[in-house]
């Protein structure tokens, strides 16, 4: 979208108004200090949704009512304009024209008609809908904290290089000294460049939502895996039970379907033949099994407590001997000597010795007692181990002694055994019903989830995120490179390989000899000036190359002169050339990012300088405002 000033307008109190006209292309605004240059940037700004105005007390702010701008939006006219009133400053006018003509009687009485919006709402909604930044929703996964929309106000970094900015070593971009305000702005920079739009965070949100879909599946399944072998070895104990009682043998399975296909074909009983029943040998091998189970437990919790129990001792033990250790220090002579005659004294001697022997016991003893600390924790987490499976191992084979004692329980309510087999038959058709259920209700859509997961990154793959913004940062870099070459950097470190990095925004040089090089690392106003220029320009022209990018095609640039301090406007020593260079430099970018792009952007001089000589580019063509002379000013 091409998108540029047409108009910055103030009405007055009294019917009063002040326009100025300008055009795509290089528009100068000179004129001493004190003439309100610098007031137009707070005003677009103001305009552009500004929560707090900044636009200046005094002559301008007793003269206005009414603050406007109309932007030339392709071929339509945003007219933007807000109260200068404290009570109405959170509301602002919004409205498109497709028409010139309204232009021509354009007075404060065609706002009588419009509505007043609320800026935080439909106004600011408004002015973004016609800039065709229309994202109302940044987050790309759905447990993300809410980022909200893109927004307006973001893009306004890239827009203005304010007086104290436009030769900064500090910082490169206005309004980005807030962390959580410039992690907005670099999360938004891929939809100011027009690289994403609102159909990619949709498409990103419900791959988000369905790969979600597809792990809890996973975890159904697993839920499922975890029922089944539950129930298969239960209803493998009431099977075994059921066999046992009738003295045959469970025929082989190898998984839960077959064994559900063997209770499909339990064998009837023969009421001829005496009642045999294995079940009571069976009962007893769990009962053992139990028993071994149940006294190896014991044995394990006994030794746990005496590890614990010994591990505490050895703590306190390694604690006090290391006291100990700390007020005793090993002699390396032990020569003991006669304070009167100088004479060895043999008894002392060989008890310094005995005292070193016993200290270097100690060191050994506290040395084997941290090393039994180190063996008593592996042993500790061994046997846990252990316990935890022979709990489960317990509690499943309860679950059987429980089966065969129930049934033996029915046995003695009903008059014939064959009877109390009967009701385990009926137990087997029970839970065999449950499992089979559980089988046939559980239609997950997995297949339907994939394959809908697959249209959607067949969709995302068009937006060839990685790649498009590689080519963005390739472009960029080179015509900041281009521009600062042009400039006036300093010679020691021509040519300029200035590298700005889209997902953090820091730029640095490449020097040869020192290596890379931050904007505060350089000394000089015209190095600092240079990176900025060369920045300020480079997204200019890249946002007026990407078609799809929001991002309105104007840029201020207020005192650029300001390093250079001419003395003499109207002579041409070597400080004014390199002015007048700027200007060119600023020319040419703009008719090379046409040729390029088929868009003819906006650059906004605000300076003091004033009749440059730019060669054939003829410095009145592009004047726009001349406040020089007395009463000759903004208001």
């Amino acid at each position: 979208m091409n998108s540029y000033i047409k108009k910055i307008i103030i009405f007055g109190r009294n019917n009063q108004k002040r326009e100025l006209s300008l055009t795509n292309g290089l528009n100068i605004i000179s004129g001493h200090s004190k003439k309100g240059k610098s007031a137009l940037i707070e005003i677009v700004d103001y305009c552009l949704c500004a929560t707090i105005p900044s636009i200046p007390k005094g002559v301008i702010s007793d003269f206005a009512e009414l603050f406007c701008i109309v932007l030339k939006v392709d071929n339509n006219f945003l007219v933007i304009a807000r109260p200068n009133d404290s009570a109405t400053q959170s509301k602002i006018y919004v409205a498109l024209e497709t028409s010139v003509n309204f232009l021509k009687d354009f007075n404060i009485s065609y706002f009588n008609n419009l509505p007043l919006l609320k800026i935080k709402g439909a106004g600011q909604d408004n002015i973004e809908k016609f800039l065709g930044l229309n994202i109302t929703d940044s987050n790309i996964v759905e447990s993300d904290v809410k980022k909200g929309k893109a927004s307006l106000r973001n893009m306004t970094p890239f827009l203005y290089q304010y007086q104290n900015l436009i030769a900064s070593k500090h910082a490169l971009f206005s309004k980005m000294d807030d962390y959580n305000r410039k992690a907005r702005i670099l999360e938004q920079i891929p939809i100011f460049l027009g690289i994403v739009d609102a159909e990619y965070y949709s498409i990103k949100r419900q791959i988000d939502e369905l790969d979600k879909k597809l792990k809890g599946i996973e975890r159904e399944k697993n839920k499922e895996t975890l029922f089944n072998s539950q129930y298969e070895k239960r209803l493998e104990g009431l099977c075994r039970t059921y066999f046992a009682n009738i003295g045959k043998e469970l025929p082989p399975f190898n998984s839960l379907i077959e064994l559900i296909t063997i209770t499909k074909e339990l064998p009837e009983f023969d009421r001829s033949e005496p009642f045999k029943s294995d079940s009571i040998r069976l009962y007893s091998k769990l009962r053992v099994k139990l028993s071994t189970k149940t006294i190896r437990l014991n044995t394990i919790n006994t030794e746990l407590v005496k590890i614990e129990n010994i591990a505490i001792n050895a703590k306190k033990s390694i604690s006090n001997l290391s006291h100990i250790k700390k007020r005793s220090e090993k002699e390396e002579v032990i020569d003991c000597l006669c304070p009167v005659c100088g004479n060895d004294v043999d008894a002392l001697s060989e008890e310094a010795n005995s005292i070193n022997s016993a200290l270097a016991s100690l060191n050994l003893e506290v040395g084997s007692m941290v090393g039994f600390s180190r063996f008593d924790v592996e042993q500790m987490e061994t046997l846990k181990h252990e316990k935890r499976n022979l709990q489960k191992e317990i509690s499943e084979i309860n679950i059987q002694i429980n089966e065969f004692e129930s049934f033996n329980n029915k046995i003695k309510e009903y008059k014939d055994k064959r009877d109390s087999l009967g009701y385990l038959r009926a137990k087997i058709e029970i839970i065999v019903e449950q499992i089979s259920n559980k089988i046939q209700i559980t239609d997950f859509g997995e297949q339907g989830i994939i394959s809908e997961l697959r249209l959607l990154r067949e969709s995302l793959a068009k937006f060839d995120f990685k790649k498009d913004l590689a080519d963005c940062q390739t472009k960029l870099n080179g015509w900041m490179n281009k521009i600062a070459n042009n400039l006036d950097f300093e010679e020691q470190f021509l040519p300029a390989k200035l590298e700005l990095d889209l997902n953090t925004l820091s730029i640095i040089h490449n020097d040869k000899k020192y290596g890379r090089i931050r904007l505060s690392d350089l000394g000089s106003g015209a190095n600092w000036l240079a990176f900025h220029l060369s920045a300020s320009l480079g997204f200019l022209k890249l946002f007026s190359y990407k078609k799809k990018s929001p991002v309105p095609n104007f840029l201020f640039i207020d005192q650029p002169s300001q390093v250079y301090f001419p003395r003499d406007v109207d002579s041409h020593d070597n400080d004014i050339k390199k002015v007048e260079n700027i200007y060119i430099q600023i020319v040419k970018s703009l008719k090379e990012g046409r040729k390029e792009s088929g868009k003819y952007s906006q650059v906004i001089i605000l300076d003091h300088a004033d009749n440059l000589d730019l060669k054939e580019y003829h410095y009145k063509r592009y004047v726009r405002a001349s406040w020089y002379e007395s009463g000759n000013a903004l208001i």
